[in-house]
């Protein structure tokens, strides 16, 4: 009996090194469930896993690799890096470089330019994750024109090979001195718990930033996972066959389950990512442990591997190809396109294959050459050379016939200038007891008028300060469900009780606002369009009473305001908010000699249809109080059908809801007599 357990062992561990067919069958599971989220089709919500499933089988196929060769001793540093290098560069530079052609042809602002530069040369490095970490998160939609965006998963599997060699190397050079194997197992354990419970703590955040989805600590669990199956292979090879077949059909069953109900609003990867993980775990060593079991036969099946033969390109190629064709398509997901450029990846793909990758490996077969510190050394040197192309990039590839558009950038000035809420105002506030102080109150719509306002106060010996921040509404004694809800709370509050005091005796205010993305569905999946919903003080969930909370909302402000003594008080309406960002829609038109209203701006209908509840409100607040006046701009950016962003050669919007100097100056000309009004009396 002890025999026949040596035997299984070692046959477990040989099995385990050997190939095995049914992993490239579960590489195309992966890749098809990634391509096919990516394209927008239909049944695959989750199909972001795939990425899990590929650290998996990476964690699998490294992790055994380089224990194998601890163990006989015959391991190399170089060489190790060597084959990585040889197996991930080459195409991965070729992609990068591809789309350094194609960019010029599609990008049109320099924004776009500097942002693609960037892409490239922290891709170069290796490190394009990190740059990801701090830009937003994956299931963005500002994500889908990000032409490098699915570079940060190679990121991070790069920086787990440089990581990988060291720790098993070491560990094993401690084990044989101290704890053997059960040093070996405490330690690979408890790097996978420590690893996975700072994945669940870090999933999300507070500040908005996902840490879990981008950071390699904190996904290295799922390569120890893959690592595991090494391991446990031994043990599964000694139970009955129909046993490991089930397994073999669970782990397939928790890879597909998730697949199919995973959703962009689904916690991720928190311990939801244990599923498909642990599922890839589980196929992957009950696979090794039982080939001929039905699952592993089945993932056998030659179109199956065929795919998971040229599932690394097929990866590189489809992102960049889809990304560039929303950017070219005004930043639509037209499924057609997608479709088309996920069908013309993958034929760059099979031939990525056919003469970048399968050249090299049969050129290594063939030569039996030494895998030294060569490959790595020119390997770095490309890269070194893609992220040097990098640089300048946004000089010298933007089109000089859009050079008009260069210097737009939206005009944000929302930082601590003249904040009442602040307890110092910098001197750049530099109130002037003399002068009359006026108000700006409300969120980054307020905000970005304080200059100009400031600027025409001055004529008549006044000032203007501001209340308020960023996604925080003018709405006093309810709560805004966003990640900035305890500090909008804090500025409104601070601000209210500065001018109470009399050290800041307001005369006059204006409220502004992003007034109906405080009446919109949080959730991107539910149809609607995305903002921030209302709560009563100290809830959690959405309140069931939108419009009450809104005008209960708005008149504690107006009343806190005039007990403050503010003796004027302004509310300027909602001003319309377009589908794209308005500086590049219109560089965009512009280059492709399209028109500009049909792809940069809306109906007049729907814009009104879009506002309508949130209008009705804000004068339904009013009407209790009959000295407070109420303008609505949007006849300043619409004509009886059209509403337009621009006018000729100006453009009155930055983004795609914030107005530009030259927007508030049409705004301010047109509602002249009610602004002087609140100014002066």
């Amino acid at each position: 009996m002890n025999l026949d357990k040596a035997k299984a062992a070692k046959s477990g561990k040989s099995e385990t090194l050997a190939y095995q067919p049914f992993v490239d069958g579960l590489r195309a599971i992966s890749i098809l469930a990634v391509v096919l989220y990516h394209v927008g089709l239909p049944g695959v919500p989750g199909g972001f896993v795939g990425v899990d499933v590929f650290f998996v089988i990476s964690g699998y196929l490294i992790i055994s690799q380089i224990v194998a060769g601890v163990e006989r001793g015959s391991f190399s540093m170089a060489g190790f890096w060597a084959r990585r290098a040889l197996r991930i560069l080459p195409p991965y530079l070729l992609v990068i470089l591809v789309s350094l052609a194609i960019a010029p042809f599609v990008l049109v602002m320099p924004g776009e330019f500097k942002d693609f530069s960037e892409q490239v040369i922290w891709s170069a490095g290796m490190v394009v994750n990190h740059l990801f970490l701090g830009q937003g998160g994956y299931f963005e939609a500002s994500a889908d024109l990000k032409p490098l965006q699915h570079l940060w998963s190679l990121a991070v599997e790069e920086q787990f090979y440089v990581v990988a060699p060291l720790l098993i190397g070491g560990l094993w050079w401690l084990s044989r001195h101290m704890g053997g194997q059960a040093l070996r197992v405490g330690v690979s354990a408890l790097l996978f718990v420590l690893s996975l419970a700072l994945c669940i703590y870090w999933t999300g955040g507070g500040d908005g930033t996902n840490y879990a989805f981008y950071v390699m600590p904190l996904r290295a669990w799922e390569f120890i996972a893959g690592g595991a199956v090494g391991f446990v292979v031994p043990y599964l090879a000694r139970l009955p066959k129909p046993v490991t077949s089930g397994l073999t059909a669970i782990g397939l069953a928790m890879i597909l389950g998730s697949v199919a109900l995973f959703t962009a609003v689904t916690p991720f990867p928190s311990f939801w990512a244990a599923i498909p993980a642990l599922g890839a775990a589980l196929l992957i060593a009950g696979g090794v442990a039982h080939p001929a079991g039905l699952v592993a036969r089945g993932l056998t099946w030659r179109p199956m591997m065929w795919i998971g033969l040229i599932s690394y390109a097929w990866y590189l190629w489809h992102w960049p190809l889809l990304a560039f064709m929303r950017v070219h398509n005004f930043g639509e997901k037209v499924l057609l396109w997608d479709v088309a450029m996920g069908a013309l990846s993958f034929v760059l793909a099979i031939g990525t294959h056919l003469w970048i990758e399968r050249p090299i490996r049969e050129w290594r077969q063939r030569t039996r050459v030494r895998m030294d510190w060569r490959p790595v050394l020119v390997g770095g040197a490309a890269c070194a050379a893609v992220a040097v192309s990098g640089f300048g990039y946004a000089n010298f590839a933007v089109p000089p016939e859009l050079g008009e558009y260069q210097n737009v950038d939206p005009i944000l000035r929302t930082g601590d200038k003249c904040r009442l809420n602040l307890s110092d105002p910098n001197d750049e506030c530099a109130i002037e007891r003399k002068a009359e102080l006026g108000l700006v109150f409300g969120d980054s719509h307020a905000l970005i008028e304080r200059p100009l306002f400031n600027t025409i106060a001055h004529t008549f010996g006044a000032q203007v300060a501001s209340i308020g921040s960023n996604r925080c509404a003018p709405l006093l004694g309810v709560d805004i469900l966003n990640d900035a809800t305890e500090a909008c709370d804090e500025n409104k509050l601070d601000g209210i009780a500065a001018i109470s005091s009399g050290h800041y005796p307001a005369q006059f205010a204006i409220l502004a606002a992003r007034w109906a993305a405080y009446a919109k569905s949080p959730d991107p999946t539910a149809g609607g369009e995305q903002g921030w919903l209302l709560a009563e003080p100290g809830q959690v969930l959405p309140s069931d009473q939108p419009k009450a909370l809104y005008i209960k909302g708005l008149r504690e402000s107006i009343t806190a305001l005039e007990g403050a003594g503010v003796k004027r008080i302004l509310v300027q309406g909602p001003v319309p908010e377009w589908l794209r960002r308005a500086p590049e829609c219109i560089a965009r038109a512009d280059a492709m000699r399209v028109d500009r209203a049909t792809n940069c701006g809306l109906p007049r209908a729907e814009v009104e249809e879009r506002r309508a509840d949130v209008v009705a409100w804000i004068k339904e607040a009013l009407e209790v109080f009959p000295e407070v006046r109420f303008i609505d701009p949007l006849d300043v950016f619409c004509d009886a059908t059209t509403c337009r962003p621009y006018d000729g050669q100006v453009l009155l919007f930055s983004d795609d809801d914030h107005m530009s100097e030259a927007g508030q100056a049409r705004v301010f000309r047109a509602f002249e007599t009610d602004f002087l009004w609140a100014f002066r009396g």
